[in-house]
């Protein structure tokens, strides 16, 4: 099973159309090895992803890299769901993250 450090970020006050980097510290805390099959983003257009490491086995952390370019202004709420797998079945870690935009 995957835990992160966050499931929601807020990010506060940005600015529209400038890139914001943040990360999530994502751990296998079940007894299986994991691995990260897809980042699904809720904004393909404004939200980019990238995993460091994909297989985690028990204990091991990875760090999730985002960067948000807000494209609309007042108070945004976006998502990025991971896919998993431990073997046995998929599953899905769901995280989001909000900021307040501003021109």
């Amino acid at each position: 099973m995957l835990k992160v450090d966050e499931e929601e970020k807020y990010l506060g006050n940005l600015k529209f159309g400038e890139p914001h980097n943040f990360k999530y510290i994502i751990t296998n805390s079940g007894n299986e090895t994991i691995v990260i099959t897809k980042i699904i983003l809720g904004c393909n257009s404004c939200t980019k992803a990238s995993i460091v490491k994909q297989m985690l086995g028990y204990g091991q952390d990875t760090i999730l890299d985002v960067t948000y370019t807000p494209g609309s202004t007042g108070l945004t709420s976006k998502d990025v769901i991971l896919q998993y797998t431990d073997g046995i079945q998929p599953e899905q870690l769901k995280l989001k993250f909000k900021a307040q935009v501003q021109k």
